[in-house]
């Protein structure tokens, strides 16, 4: 087995958005959301990140998956240092939230802001 130390590590955990942009590059809204299977094969060789990105559609409908992923990181004894979620800006998970605080030392949220949500809303 490899230990792989890596800077970066975005994950796409769900194939879902509550908007429509014209301009998306993520294609349709599948539904589709990251499985217990590929996540525990992601961290089978990493064992340090300095900051793991959450991406997606829209990262906060995906709590569930969010939550499973911090805990196969904590039982994988991953070391993360921080993390990023990408969000549109239009739903606030609390309880998402609070366990990204709860889970890592220091994080950052990055809101999108193109124009094309203003006509999906």
């Amino acid at each position: 087995m490899a230990i792989f130390v890596t800077g970066y590590l975005t994950i796409d955990v769900i194939q879902l958005c509550n908007l429509n942009c014209e301009m998306c590059l993520r294609g349709e809204n599948t539904g589709k959301k990251i499985s217990k299977e590929v996540v525990e094969k992601i961290f089978e060789d990493i064992k340090y990140a300095k900051c793991i990105v959450f991406t997606g559609g829209e990262v906060t409908l995906a709590y569930n998956e969010i939550k499973m992923i911090c805990d196969i990181i904590e039982e994988k004894n991953v070391t993360i240092d921080e993390y990023q979620i990408i969000v549109n800006g239009t739903i606030y998970n609390k309880k998402l939230f609070d366990l990204l605080r709860r889970k890592f030392k220091k994080g950052s949220i990055a809101i999108s802001c193109d124009y094309y949500h203003d006509k999906s809303i």
